[in-house]
């Protein structure tokens, strides 16, 4: 049984389907990427798992029972970082703690640890606006984190960031989620980001957007994967997909 089963998802607005048949499966630990251009309904499928959003059709499963329509088993963030300007960073982070009823003097103490893991130590007392924003997008990533989600839902983390940051931050990704045993679903556009990431990549296309073709990135992950043959082979095969259009395999 996979941590997270979804099966046959299909939602539509105003009469017009924005996602169809959509099934997958997510295991502990693993990275599972949906790759896609804009418009094809990746957003829409985020907010139907987290339960924001109820399916006209199909069902979702974690751990072998059906959480259709429920909040809070999963760790959600956004493309932005959404941290409140007015709050130090370590009442950011330590957000949803605090919601779940903590005192601030704990939540604080609990965020703490974590700081030198995520790359923030001695951010603590700053705002956002003195933060880079590849910190800032750290920030985020340990916010969710302490949300404590069985499964982390990435929704474009890094596309806001400029390609030099972009790239280290993947870089401490691919360690972070060994280190801490991150099981993330996340949605991209970009086709490097996916292959850098993921264990298995599900190509979301057409209107209303349906899972065409599924791949599994056969590389080593370490740095300069760029310049490797392996890497540019899959990014063509992944190319040629999206300009010729693929069937259901």
């Amino acid at each position: 049984m996979s941590l997270l089963e979804i099966r046959d998802l299909g939602k539509s607005f105003e009469g017009r389907p924005i996602i169809r048949d959509i099934s997958l499966d997510l295991e502990e630990g693993e990275t599972l990427a949906l790759l896609g251009d804009s418009g094809v309904g990746k957003s829409t499928l985020f907010n139907v798992i987290a339960g924001f959003l109820r399916p006209d059709r199909g069902d979702i499963l974690l751990d072998g029972r059906s959480i259709l329509g429920q909040t809070g088993h999963f760790s959600y963030m956004l493309q932005k970082d959404l941290l409140l300007p007015h709050m130090k960073i370590v009442d950011n982070v330590s957000l949803p703690l605090r919601i779940r009823g903590i005192a601030k003097k704990e939540a604080r103490e609990k965020a703490n640890p974590y700081f030198r893991e995520f790359g923030l130590e001695g951010t603590q007392t700053f705002y956002p606006a003195q933060l880079s924003g590849g910190m800032r997008q750290r920030a985020a990533f340990l916010r969710t984190y302490l949300a404590e989600g069985r499964i982390m839902l990435l929704d474009e983390p890094f596309s806001a960031l400029d390609g030099v940051t972009k790239k280290d931050l993947i870089t401490w990704y691919r360690e972070a989620k060994d280190h801490f045993h991150l099981t993330t679903l996340f949605i991209t556009h970009d086709i490097e980001e996916a292959l850098l990431l993921a264990d298995e990549i599900l190509l979301l296309q057409g209107k209303p957007g349906t899972i065409s073709r599924r791949f599994r990135p056969n590389l080593v992950k370490k740095e300069g994967m760029e310049l490797e043959e392996d890497f540019f082979r899959q990014k063509t095969e992944i190319i040629t997909c999206f300009q010729e259009g693929y069937s259901v395999k």
